[in-house]
């Protein structure tokens, strides 16, 4: 304090001295030079007193340091007041120490076994899941592409379930295919109301020619059923598939674009021959229709090659065709509403030569033709004014392209109709009889 008490005095002092010296100067007419600071005594900083070293105790020796002393950096040559002290040390920030986690709460013997029950849990399911990606990387699945959708109850059908014959009818029938001898008359007819039926050599294998069009069409509905296709979808028309014979599609230029309906349309109402083998690609293949053919009970129905098919290696029977159009009439292979647009199709077909020409105006057919050098054929649902229905099917075999096959399938047709017209007195046979024992369903198609 005395040291600091002269060093003020001393200052003033000489601040006098000066103020004097420069008054006599300015009174002497000199401008006196700028005195120069005063000067600067350099501040001392007080040392932090060190207290005595002492021996940690037990308690404070496991206590952990937070506190490190770092050295402090070295003056730089523009601090204003350097200092000769050395400088206190610095104080590194604490650190946080992570947080300590509570004690285990003591558990009973069904809380420990809830824990080992829910991690058994999380290892089975973390073991799934590695199974699953494993078999997913090596390829242990089944292709989406190749993979057989799962069947519907429509895929395993019943078989048609026939009543008694009608043996009247036969006769009729039997009668008049004996004018024709060397024509090979199949015909296969079912009364869809009661099942009765009558069989003329219906269960013979026969060639199909554009009769077997009436199956892919069956099986085009129950694709869009399942969801699988759909009616608006485009099909273009490849050189591939362009075929002759029937039908209009084969003078369109290749790449053509079709929607699915159109190509089924054209296929049944013109019986285009193009549109038919498009839509056998579009379902897979023929051997993949014949595995359902034979999924749906037809015993001698198949596509051998794709039309035309001149030579008659397509095959089919009556009795099949019939089966076909009962089973969509009872609802078992396709929808209602998918049945009820296959019928309008079927309805708006052009060729009438055939089974419509035995009918009168007010019965309504939906049915398909098919001719061949060979064959001529049709096959139809046929309703009456009286509100009775019945399906038929006339295949006859005839040397090459002889019309009387035409003739002979116009007369079945009206013999049936009027059948049906003006059916005979009620069958006195009680209405729940069991099936008739000589289905022939069950019979030998070689037969």
């Amino acid at each position: 304090m005395a040291s600091e008490e002269l060093g003020r005095r001393r200052r003033r002092r000489m601040a006098r001295e000066a103020a004097a010296k420069e008054t006599q100067l300015r009174s002497a007419g000199v401008n006196p030079p700028p005195s120069p600071p005063p000067p600067v005594t350099p501040l001392r900083r007080r040392r932090p007193k060190l207290e005595p070293l002492r021996s940690a105790s037990p308690t404070e020796a496991k206590r952990p340091r937070h506190l490190k002393v770092v050295p402090s950096p070295a003056p730089k040559s523009s601090d204003p007041l350097p200092s000769t002290n050395p400088p206190p040390p610095a104080i590194a920030p604490r650190r946080s120490s992570p947080p300590r986690r509570p004690a285990p709460t003591p558990q009973g013997p069904l809380q420990t076994l809830a824990v080992w029950v829910s991690r058994g849990a999380i290892a089975l399911v973390g073991t799934g899941v590695v199974l699953g990606t494993l078999s997913a990387t090596l390829g242990f699945h089944e292709s989406p592409s190749t993979a057989t959708p799962p069947p519907s109850p429509a895929d395993t059908v019943p078989p048609l379930q026939l009543g008694q014959e009608l043996t009247g009818l036969k006769g009729t029938l039997d009668a008049i295919a004996a004018q024709q001898p060397d024509l090979q008359t199949s015909v296969f007819v079912v009364d869809l109301d009661t099942g009765d039926f009558v069989n003329l050599n219906g269960t013979a294998t026969m060639a199909a020619a554009s009769t077997i069009k009436l199956p892919i069409l069956i099986a085009v509905f129950q694709e869009v059923d399942r969801g699988l296709v759909d009616l608006s979808e485009p099909l273009v028309m490849t050189t591939e598939m362009m075929a002759s014979g029937s039908g209009t599609m084969q003078y369109e230029t290749p790449g053509t674009t079709y929607s699915l309906e159109a190509t089924a349309e054209k296929m049944i109402t013109i019986s285009d021959n193009t549109a038919t083998n498009m839509l056998i690609q579009r379902l897979g293949s023929a051997p993949l229709l014949n595995e359902r053919f034979r999924d749906w009970g037809l015993k001698q129905t198949s596509i051998q090659n794709l039309l035309p098919d001149l030579t008659g290696t397509n095959e089919t029977s009556p009795l099949d065709l019939v089966t076909l159009l009962a089973m969509v009439h009872d609802g078992k292979l396709v929808s209602l509403r998918s049945r009820d647009q296959l019928i309008r199709i079927m309805q708006q077909v052009e060729n009438r030569d055939l089974l419509p020409q035995g009918l009168d105006e007010q019965a309504v057919i939906a049915h398909k033709t098919g001719d061949i050098g060979s064959m001529l054929g049709d096959v139809g649902i046929v309703d009456t004014p009286m509100g009775k229905r019945y399906a038929i099917a006339a295949l006859v075999g005839r040397p090459h392209n002889d019309d009387r096959a035409r003739i002979l399938i116009q007369d079945l047709s009206r013999a049936t109709y009027q059948h049906f017209l003006n059916p005979p007195p009620a069958n006195p046979t009680p209405p729940n009889r069991p099936p008739n024992p000589t289905n022939p369903i069950n019979a030998d198609p070689r037969n």
